[in-house]
């Protein structure tokens, strides 16, 4: 129930978005979890990493029918563009 909300409000901000004949890119990014937790470490104020688990587990990956672009980036290598021509 959670993703699906999460992915709704994606949804509703591309939808937002191109009620204003606005053309949407989304750029998924994805970095090695060792990266993020020492990434986290480093910061003023860490994130505990039972919130990060939390996150990672609900997180939904775009799909290319959410906007007009769509990026994937894993681990700095862009692994996927797909440009849909239908908007």
């Amino acid at each position: 129930m959670i993703s699906i909300r999460r992915h709704a409000v994606r949804g509703r901000l591309v939808d937002l978005f191109t009620s204003y004949q606005a053309r949407v890119r989304i750029v998924y990014v994805e970095e090695a979890m060792p990266s993020i937790y020492r990434r986290n470490e480093n910061r003023a104020a860490a994130v505990p990493l039972g919130a990060i688990a939390d996150m990672m587990h609900r997180w939904e990956v775009p799909t290319v029918i959410e906007a007009d672009e769509v990026e994937w980036w894993v681990n700095g290598k862009l692994i996927q563009e797909d440009v849909l021509k239908h908007r």
